[in-house]
């Protein structure tokens, strides 16, 4: 741009009147005026950035803005909010004028005041010399006086008063009422004197005032004093009124610039409230900018109507892969995967009125689940809707992953208890409208317990993964097989009649007969069923009681069965359940306790005593349960190592109480081979010895062999641990099984005890023989022999003449309860030696 020829403006700024050059920062048509000289001056034009470096991300920053003007300085914005400089002028122009006006106006009326009141002091002074004129009046009506001299004093009085009448009237040119009257009576009266100064001129010397004369100027005067009083009246009157006035002014002044400063104080506080909304608005607005910018959940800003993003996040452009020019170019429907909210349209496909869940895509093609809120923003630029999204596809699938767990069984994959429940439900439901059968089949495997004990859980893992395989297909797609318990399962058999469900129970038992393949070679798995018709309308747990009964019914037939339910079985199976569940409560209610049997020995000088403690139930409304009925029935349930450790620690804690008062015996404890199996076993026995504060020698542990022999390592290592801590084993039942004669050298047991079998044969040679056998073998590997169930003298004699040891039976006394067991060893032993004696003296 070129120079200005004109006078120089002295402020800093490019004015169009200095004569100065622009430096191309200039742009003349656009111009404002200068607050110091009042040119028009011409505003700076800078340079904003590209709208697409700042697209997207809003107001462009101040450094953006310098940058691209060259480091050109802007300056910044006041920290301090003031009042533009006209609206102070405009504020103060009344505060000027109003006091000047009030002012003046005071000061007239205090000059009309101080008028008035030389008025008075012009009246008074009329007055007084009105009444010096009427007494020299009055002095020549009674004194005679030279002409001269009368005239002189009459001539005198008289310029006095028309000298009077010219001040009054220089005083007030438009005089009141009142007081032109008494200009015009002091008239009057100065020419009524003056006719009188005329008749001196005719009357003989010397002069005397002629009453008449005198006459006329009294009643001239009397007007004149009466008007005067008048015009003193008015003028006392004018002067309170000024006074009222001058009052009025300045309570006017009073209100009005109270009044004015009232307005401009509302004015300045509206201001005030008027820039702190701006600020706050702006300050608003960066904090919003910096909450959008800088969230980490996705945003987006978009077109309420079309849906097309107007800006983007960081968020959104890291977690989607878009840049920020493909946002722009795109709308939300555009990420949204093809199973996604794609029918919704507006602001609801954007969450808005409430989460909404969609699917979308992501630049690399993948996609995500995500929770859309938005909500509208009223902008400078109009309406936007404001979109935040929340990744919840890891929620989801845990979701998944939890609904997964809630209803399938972990290690099967297959339905569990409450999908199975759920499931009854829904086809009890549907058999309203259909005519067709319902069926329920419990299954419970045979013997797992006995795999998982002795190859181990993962084996037993293995093999249950396998056989839900092969239950899956064996039924229809549309039945229902679920894992209920460890090794128990139920399946839902829908739209099918009672031969057609015992047909399938057949084909089941069948496929589960099949040798499973796991990782320690092929395993015979077998299983019973229970199968029960479902009748309409009957609950769950009805149909389910059902068919365990079933399955019970068939475990008591022998196994690898199933068995259909039907009323007549239901009074059997129930016994033996409510026998379970009161078995499972019998030691809480101490229903249990311990009987002890004496042993007796041969061995002379042995004072050692002996018992065998045996467990016994008193059931409150069955009475005594024999062990035969109830064992069974432990196992069944798993109560066996429970009950066995009850057991265990009571008889340590009897023999302790025993040894307290001075009686040394001995006490025999059967174990279950299911308790031998536990890992913990070793540690049990011991810290049942120790608790009780007995010795270890104290404790004799009753097995069977076939308990040893169903893990024959397992056992030899446990029973070896104990031995060497001082607990004795004996191996009970010897007998029952044949086999156990090729491990008797490799068994660590302290006593065999001869099964009852063999006593109760003795009268049989063949019987005698093997008995004689055993013995032989037992003392040839240094053994303890043991008789159970000696209930006869000739079968004492027999035993004793084959040379055993000890003796147990009904011959010397019965099972006892703890507290009569003194007074039983007492009278067994005095019976073991009548009848020893007795046998020796008949042989």
């Amino acid at each position: 741009m070129g120079g200005h020829d004109q006078r120089p403006c002295h402020q800093r700024h490019a004015c169009v009147a200095t004569s100065s050059r622009c430096d191309g920062l200039i742009e003349p048509s656009v111009t404002e005026s200068c607050s110091a000289c009042h040119h028009p001056r011409a505003r700076p034009r800078f340079d904003l950035p590209d709208a697409r470096e700042v697209r997207g991300g809003g107001t462009p920053s101040v450094e953006a803005v310098t940058a691209a003007n060259g480091e050109q300085g802007l300056p910044r914005p006041p920290s301090r909010v003031r009042l533009p400089r006209l609206h102070i002028a405009l504020g103060l122009v009344p505060l000027v004028l109003v006091p000047l006006a009030a002012g003046g106006a005071l000061t007239g009326i205090n000059n009309y005041v101080e008028a008035k009141r030389s008025q008075a002091i012009h009246l008074e002074t009329l007055g007084n010399h009105v009444n010096n004129a009427a007494a020299d009046t009055g002095w020549l009506l009674v004194e005679e006086a030279p002409h001269q001299t009368a005239a002189l004093t009459l001539s005198e009085d008289i310029y006095t008063v028309y000298a009077d009448l010219a001040v009054l009237h220089a005083d007030d040119p438009y005089p009141s009422p009142a007081i032109a009257q008494m200009e015009r009576a002091s008239a009057a009266y100065a020419n009524t004197m003056s006719q009188t100064i005329r008749t001196t001129d005719t009357t003989p010397t010397p002069y005397r005032l002629d009453p008449r004369w005198f006459a006329a100027t009294q009643t001239q005067r009397n007007i004149l004093s009466s008007v005067t009083d008048n015009a003193m009246a008015s003028i006392a009157t004018d002067v309170a009124a000024a006074k009222r006035a001058q009052l009025a002014v300045l309570w006017a002044v009073v209100v009005g610039m109270t009044a004015l400063l009232a307005v401009l104080l509302r004015h300045r506080r509206r201001t005030e409230i008027s820039h702190a909304r701006e600020r706050a608005q702006k300050e608003s607005e960066h904090h919003f900018r910096l909450i959008y910018e800088q969230n980490p959940l996705p945003m987006w800003s978009v077109d309420p109507t079309t849906l097309r993003f107007r800006s983007a996040n960081q968020a959104a452009i890291a977690t989607y892969g878009y840049s920020n020019e493909e946002f722009l170019a795109m709308n939300l429907h555009d990420i949204q995967a093809l199973d996604g909210n794609a029918s919704q349209d507006g602001p609801a496909a954007a969450g808005h009125g409430g989460p909404t869940l969609a699917k979308h895509r992501l630049r690399d093609g993948s996609s995500i689940e995500v929770e859309l809120m938005s909500d509208e923003v009223q902008t400078a630029s109009g309406l936007i809707l404001l979109i935040a999204a929340r990744d919840v596809s890891h929620q989801r699938r845990l979701e998944a992953e939890l609904h997964e767990r809630a209803f399938h069984d972990a290690l099967t994959g297959l339905a569990n208890r409450a999908l199975l429940e759920d499931r009854f439900g829904h086809a009890q439901a549907t058999r309203v409208r259909e005519d067709s059968g319902l069926a329920l089949i419990a299954l419970d495997l045979d013997g797992f317990k006995v795999i998982n004990d002795t190859s181990g859980h993962a084996v037993g893992d293995e093999v249950l993964v396998a056989l839900s395989g092969r239950l899956s297909q064996t039924v229809r797609p549309y039945d229902t097989v679920a894992r209920v318990g460890g090794d128990e399962f139920a399946l839902l058999i829908e739209r099918v009649d009672e031969p057609t469900a015992v047909e399938m129970a057949d084909r089941l038992v069948k496929a589960l007969n099949e040798s499973v393949d796991v990782s320690v070679g092929g395993l015979v798995v077998s299983a019973s069923l229970g199968v029960a018709m479902v009748p309409r309308g009957a609950p769950w747990e009805t149909a389910m009681r059902n068919a365990d009964m079933a399955m019970y019914v068939a475990k008591n037939s022998g196994k690898s069965c199933y068995r259909v339910y039907k009323p007549g079985i239901h009074s059997g199976v129930a016994k033996r359940l409510a026998l379970r569940n009161d078995l499972q409560r019998a030691v809480a209610r101490e229903e249990l306790s311990l009987h002890y049997q004496p042993i007796l020995t041969t061995k002379i000088d042995d004072r050692e005593r002996k018992v065998e403690a045996l467990l016994r139930w008193s059931h409150p409304t069955l009475g005594s349960i024999p062990p035969g009925d109830f064992i069974p029935i432990a196992e069944e349930a798993g109560l066996i190592v429970p009950l066995g450790g009850w057991v265990l620690n009571t008889a340590c804690q009897q023999v302790a109480s025993w040894r307290s008062k001075g009686r040394p015996i001995t006490v025999s404890v059967n174990v279950s081979g299911r308790q031998l199996q536990e890992p913990d076993f070793t540690d049990t026995v011991l810290s049942a010895v120790r608790d009780a504060g007995i010795d270890e020698r104290n404790l004799i542990l009753e097995l069977t062999e076939t308990a040893i022999l169903k893990d024959l390592s397992g056992a030899q290592s446990k029973l070896a641990e104990l031995r060497a801590q001082g607990v004795r084993v004996a191996l009970d039942d010897f007998g029952a099984g044949y086999s156990s004669l090729a491990y008797l050298s490799e068994l660590p047991v302290d006593e065999v005890k001869i099964d009852r079998m063999f006593v109760v044969g003795l009268d049989d040679p063949q019987r005698r023989s093997t008995v004689v056998t055993i013995v032989r073998l037992l003392d040839a590997l240094g053994v303890h022999t043991v008789a159970e169930g000696v209930e006869t003298e000739e079968q004492l004699a027999y035993l004793l003449g084959m040379g055993i040891q000890a003796y147990q039976g009904f011959l010397f006394s019965h099972p006892v309860k703890a507290i009569d067991v003194a007074r039983a060893l007492e009278g067994s032993a005095d019976a073991f030696a009548r009848l020893r004696d007795s046998a020796a003296s008949a042989a």
